[in-house]
Formats: C-alpha cells, sequence, structure tokens
C-alpha cells in the first residue's frame, strides 16, 4: 500500500497522571514547550514539547499501564487527511475512529484519526491545518 502523503513523524503520545513532574523532567533535559491547551470537553491539560525534530505530545489520563514500554500512540504527518483516511478503509484495518476529527491544536487547529497496527499499537494519522 503506497502512502505517500506521509512525511514523517509528526509526535508520540504519553499519558500522564503527573503533569508537571513529567514537564519538568523533559525541560531538563533540553526540551522546550511548543503549545498547551486544556481539552474543552474534559478539561484535562495537553502539552506538546519539542527537542530537535522530535516532539512528545502528554496529556493527563487516568488510564495508564505504568510499565516499561507502555505508550498510548505514535503520529504520523500527513498532506492529505481524507486520501490517507480513504486508502486505510481500503486496507482492511482496525479503525479506533470511524471518521476523521478535528480539534482546535496548533494556529489552525488539526484532523486527525487513528488506526491499529497489526501488533495492537495505535498509530494517528494527522494533518495540520
Amino acid at each position: 500500500m503506497e502512502q505517500n502523503n506521509i512525511t514523517g513523524l509528526q509526535h508520540i503520545g504519553i499519558p500522564t497522571d503527573r503533569m508537571k513532574e513529567t514537564l519538568l523532567f523533559y525541560t531538563e533535559l533540553g526540551f522546550q514547550v511548543k503549545m498547551q491547551t486544556k481539552l474543552k470537553e474534559t478539561e484535562k491539560k495537553v502539552v506538546f514539547m519539542e527537542l530537535g525534530n522530535l516532539v512528545l505530545e502528554f496529556y493527563e489520563s487516568t488510564m495508564l499501564a505504568k510499565q516499561s514500554g507502555a505508550f498510548n500512540h505514535i503520529c504520523l504527518n500527513v498532506t492529505d487527511i481524507e486520501g490517507i483516511f480513504y486508502k486505510m478503509s481500503n486496507a482492511n484495518c482496525i479503525f479506533v475512529d470511524s471518521e476523521i476529527k478535528k480539534l482546535p491544536f496548533w494556529e489552525k487547529g488539526i484532523a486527525y484519526f487513528n488506526v491499529l497496527g497489526p501488533n495492537a499499537e495505535q498509530i494517528e494519522f494527522c494533518e495540520i491545518l
């Protein structure tokens, strides 16, 4: 399956129930906060931090595995969210999201959806609008 509108890794999503400590830890490693917001429906905080070309998304959650190797998702940057949604629909993927969703992240928002990979890993496809 050709995925020519995927341009690379956008971010890795990591849930936390210790946001203050998490931000301090990663700041001490050299990461800088690039964007932070609260989700309207839950009031939970979401923070994007960057170091070089690596972006980590930390978001408040009580659903944590808290074991080595646990993370929530990787996110691939795409240039045509509708096109990749159509391609993934025809690839017999297991969809986490049944439709393309939007959030007010970054300057003009994002459009995204999630699927499960062959090892039950969650993969988000996201277009920054």
